[in-house]
């Protein structure tokens, strides 16, 4: 309907291989073995493309691309100050493959309490121990897609935040 009310033309859909191709790297971060193109492209099941989605989703390859995401974004590491951080690594991975609501993955990293054995996602807070600022920055950068840092020293130049806002919200 929106194309039709700007007189656009949509692209035609793609090809089997091209999908193929192009679902795998998205939803796996690779591309599909000899066999795994074989099988989908004799396939002659009508709904195959949805139901590779879903067997790719239910994937541990999906589970890793997506660990692989987060890790980065959360700064993860195996080894924390004098803390593994192999209990906050299964916990996420655990996360992922039960495809945790964001709210509440979010909810537990920012509300963890406990020692990292027995709560996975006090890792969050143990990746910054003794370092309350990086902590407070990266977690607005993470999940409120807000730079805050430059904040720290000065009144942030392109943004609302006053240094002052910074340290009152560290405080907190």
């Amino acid at each position: 309907k929106g194309y039709e009310e700007h007189e656009i033309t949509p692209n035609p859909i793609s090809s089997d291989s091209l999908f193929l191709r192009r679902i795998y790297l998205e939803i796996i971060g690779r591309i599909p073995s000899y066999r795994e193109v074989k099988a989908f492209l004799d396939s002659p099941e009508p709904a195959k493309r949805s139901r590779l989605i879903d067997h790719l989703l239910n994937s541990e390859g999906y589970v890793s691309r997506e660990f692989n995401y987060w890790a980065d974004l959360l700064r993860i590491q195996s080894r924390m100050r004098n803390v593994p951080g192999q209990p906050y690594i299964d916990w996420l991975k655990k996360s992922l493959r039960r495809n945790k609501p964001y709210d509440q993955l979010v909810r537990e990293l920012i509300s963890a309490e406990g020692y990292i054995w027995e709560n996975g996602a006090a890792g969050y807070y143990l990746r910054d121990a003794g370092m309350p600022l990086d902590h407070m920055s990266n977690t607005f950068q993470v999940f409120l897609g807000t730079q805050l840092v430059c904040a720290q020293c000065h009144d942030h130049p392109y943004d609302d935040w006053s240094q002052r806002d910074y340290y009152e919200q560290a405080a907190f």
